[in-house]
């Protein structure tokens, strides 16, 4: 067990000194992305820890790629946002609205006026909604769902006990 911790410990200094060489001309971002990779996960694989997310993040996700990483550089150029965005959103909108994907929007209150109003971009989802809304879409595969780790048959979920 002490070597094996000693190992681990040995990769982690190795791994370290790589980094820090190479992080001299990486940002934050780009050294967390190595660290992660580094180590076995990526950045992508922490928001499988969420249970709950906001539109955009579930929009940038669909599409593949790190919220993390696209939110903090884009300011609202929609050029900006990564391939596919545009219409993932529009379609997790579009369905919110019309209360065919679960969601909590918040409101946004206009004093002036006396009115309040959803702030639909703020909208927040359930992980397990937007499973069932990207299923209920015909897609099955992407972040959201799991990789197969192997046949069919080696699945738990089908594994039947032959009778004695």
């Amino acid at each position: 067990m002490i070597l094996a911790r000693h190992s681990i410990a040995v990769e982690y200094n190795k791994a370290l000194g790589r980094l820090i060489h190479e992080t001299r001309r990486l940002n934050a971002f780009e050294v967390a992305a190595m660290v992660h990779t580094e180590f076995g996960m990526s950045s992508l694989d922490y928001w499988r820890f969420c249970q709950v997310l906001t539109v955009v993040q579930a929009a940038i996700l669909i599409v593949g790629e790190d919220p993390s990483r696209v939110i903090p550089g884009v300011r609202g150029n929609l050029q900006d946002w990564p391939t596919g965005y545009e219409p993932v959103m529009a379609a997790l909108l579009g369905d919110i609205k019309r209360k065919l994907l679960p969601a909590d929007v918040p409101e946004g209150r206009d004093d002036e006026r006396q009115e309040t109003f959803p702030l639909w971009e703020q909208a927040t989802i359930l992980v397990e909604d937007l499973r069932n809304w990207l299923k209920s879409r015909g897609v099955q595969n992407g972040f959201f769902f799991r990789e197969s780790q192997g046949p069919d048959y080696l699945s738990l979920a089908i594994q039947t006990i032959p009778p004695n």
